[in-house]
């Protein structure tokens, strides 16, 4: 009899095993984010190296929202607290978010590598990941993670509306990250080039479909070359085509720190995402605000924007959400104890459906964790300054 028993026993125990390792869900880390009196908010910037200039901006721009947002009223009243990370210690930022229950990151990935290794390492959990570019497929690839910047959608037709504008005819899309959405950014900038009579060849500079040398872009007599990559391949990449002889027009991808392209840079195009603009009223009123200056650079408002929005997705949980002043209020619960359990998982799915009106646009999140873009500009280095060159919008 006790024979019986102990087979039954593990037959138990490794079905409940067998069944428990097929529950995806069960080995995904989900906890709640208002066990406390303290809400914590998790920034993961680039604090030193290359792209430290856009990682204080991005801080300025998220303390900046902190300062105007800094407590929260939900079934009671919560201070929210930021703890700030580089992206070069992630493996520890990961321990110290998850040991105090963050309720969402904000991201700065700078490139791709960097940016599929924060999600990689986030990949088992439900936190919540913004980020404040947009470098890999992997961003659409989760349902934890979202991104405010530029689509690769808006920056094909921003380019291509800009060439169609400046009478360019002739030319390139350089892809510089193995990544099979660069194709089809590359496919599509081309096609929407060619409904204007422009001709666009494709180069791509690593994976299988590699044909990119800087001699071949020269002895072509190109117009222009559009380049699509982190900010500091980008201009590597162009100083090595300028150095084998081209010196056609170069657009490249969104730049959020406008300081990182100084003199050495004349003549290079970019895609900005904010600028002070009447038709953006909301951004405008953020920089006469934020500063007398209207030529701050968009990581600041990126950064407060991402802050605002993790506020907004929180604030969705209060008790009279109705109320647009009530997540301010030092009120007390009249009586009503009731706790509200807001865990890391509810909070992605407010942000799955949140609408929010932030500085550098109205933010709201397809299928694929990216929002749609109102307003688009086209700068170029001249000197030390950037120069508007073009504006688009775009009807959502």
């Amino acid at each position: 009899m006790k024979r019986k028993i102990s087979i039954l026993l593990i037959l138990i125990l490794v079905v409940s095993g067998f069944l428990t390792a097929c529950n995806k869900d069960s080995d995904i880390l989900t906890y709640q984010v208002n066990s406390g009196d303290t809400i914590y908010i998790g920034a993961l910037l680039p604090i030193s190296g290359g792209y430290k200039s856009q990682g204080e901006f991005l801080s300025d721009g998220i303390l900046f929202a902190q300062k105007t947002a800094e407590n929260i009223n939900i079934d009671k009243d919560y201070k929210i607290e930021l703890l700030t990370k580089d992206i070069t210690d992630l493996d520890s930022a990961y321990t110290e978010f998850v040991n105090k229950k963050v309720s969402g990151v904000i991201c700065c990935g700078t490139d791709k590598a960097t940016t599929d290794s924060i999600i990689t390492k986030f990949k088992d959990s439900t936190i919540p990941l913004i980020f404040t570019d947009n470098y890999s497929s992997g961003i659409s690839e989760s349902k934890t993670v979202f991104s405010i910047a530029i689509s690769d959608f808006y920056k094909a037709s921003c380019m291509a509306s800009h060439l169609d504008a400046e009478n360019l005819t002739k030319g390139a899309v350089l892809i510089l990250d193995d990544d099979p959405e660069k194709q089809t950014f590359a496919d599509m900038l081309a096609k929407s080039a060619e409904s204007s009579g422009i001709v666009v060849t494709k180069y791509f500079a690593s994976g299988e479909n590699a044909n990119y040398k800087p001699q071949s872009i020269v002895s072509m007599d190109y117009e222009f070359i559009c380049i699509d990559g982190s900010v500091l391949d980008s201009l590597n990449t162009v100083k090595s085509l300028r150095d084998q002889g081209f010196f056609g027009e170069v657009i490249i991808s969104e730049v959020a720190d406008k300081t990182m392209l100084n003199s050495d840079c004349d003549g290079i195009a970019f895609i900005n995402k904010f600028d002070y603009d009447d038709d953006n009223y909301i951004g405008s009123d953020f920089l006469n605000v934020y500063s007398n200056n209207a030529d701050i650079s968009s990581a600041v408002a990126y950064g407060y924007d991402a802050y605002l929005l993790m506020y907004q997705a929180l604030l969705s949980f209060a008790k009279d959400s109705g109320d647009p002043l009530s997540a301010v209020k030092n009120n007390s619960n009249d009586g009503n104890t009731e706790e509200t359990v807001i865990t890391t998982k509810d909070l992605t799915k407010s942000l799955q459906e949140i609408s929010y009106y932030g500085v550098t646009d109205t933010i709201s999140f397809d299928d694929n964790g990216i929002t749609k873009v109102n307003f688009l500009y086209v700068h170029e280095i001249q000197g030390n300054c950037a120069v508007m060159l073009n504006k688009f919008k775009y009807s959502n």
